[in-house]
């Protein structure tokens, strides 16, 4: 289509007032991205933002310092139903917990289950809470799943992750009712706009972006997953310290 193809990762610095970066593979993220940071320029970064800790903390405190706004993540928190049931967290009413299933790649190329992996937790994030205290994670190989608890202050969540099953689904129950739905593959153009606008109205000026600790907590949780797949254990989600 005649579209020029850069030739160095920093070649467009000074020239751009933003970048999208959407590698399949999280772990080039940052490296993309840090020929960029001293432009001050706007980010988009797909998911999952890093693979590590590590250097998640340290690319978000460059951000920080710099002041550089950045949206991103899982497509899936624009999700209608998503929306709904962070809103009626956020009103006050009282949960008592839910569920949310998603799929997973545990034997994809691009670093295994971190590819996949942010969807679920973004949405567990966005209806339940963005810092969960632990979590305990199962694998049934016969099934093929990934059963995950969610440990919260005043309630438990459940993550249900199904190997390469793109059946999306979200269920809350509060004291007052029960809401449950199919997400994301109901209004994937929708949610593609929403994801797009969000950006633009980032770089337009007109919102002010991702607070960084919320931006960064899904590549704990995951971590955290990940270390309770291995061992059977609960794990405590690390401290996000920027």
């Amino acid at each position: 289509y005649g579209v020029y193809k850069m030739q160095s990762l920093g070649e467009f610095a000074g020239k751009v007032d933003g970048v999208i970066i959407t590698a399949r593979h999280g772990a080039k993220h940052f490296e993309f991205a840090k020929p960029y940071i001293s432009e001050g320029v706007t980010f988009y970064i797909d998911k999952p933002i890093t693979i590590t800790e590590e250097e998640g903390v340290e690319f978000m405190s460059l951000l920080k310092q710099k002041g550089i706004k950045i949206c991103g993540g899982s497509i899936c928190k624009h999700d209608d139903f998503v929306r709904e049931v962070k809103a009626l967290r956020e009103s006050g009413e009282k949960f008592l917990g839910g569920l949310a299933r998603a799929p997973y790649q545990p034997n994809s190329v691009h670093a295994g289950y971190y590819f996949y992996g942010q969807h679920l937790v973004e949405i567990m994030c966005e209806m339940f809470g963005r810092f969960p205290k632990s979590v305990t994670a199962s694998a049934n190989e016969g099934a093929k799943t990934v059963t995950v608890t969610f440990k919260y202050q005043d309630y438990d969540a459940v993550g249900v992750y199904v190997d390469n099953n793109y059946e999306y689904f979200g269920m809350i129950h509060t004291e007052k009712e029960m809401k449950c739905s199919k997400v994301f593959t109901t209004c994937y153009k929708e949610c593609s706009y929403r994801e797009f606008k969000e950006y633009y109205d980032l770089i337009k000026g007109k919102t002010n972006g991702a607070d960084y600790k919320e931006f960064i907590s899904p590549v704990f949780i995951m971590n955290a997953i990940d270390r309770s797949i291995k061992t059977n254990k609960e794990q405590v989600i690390n401290e996000i310290k920027l």
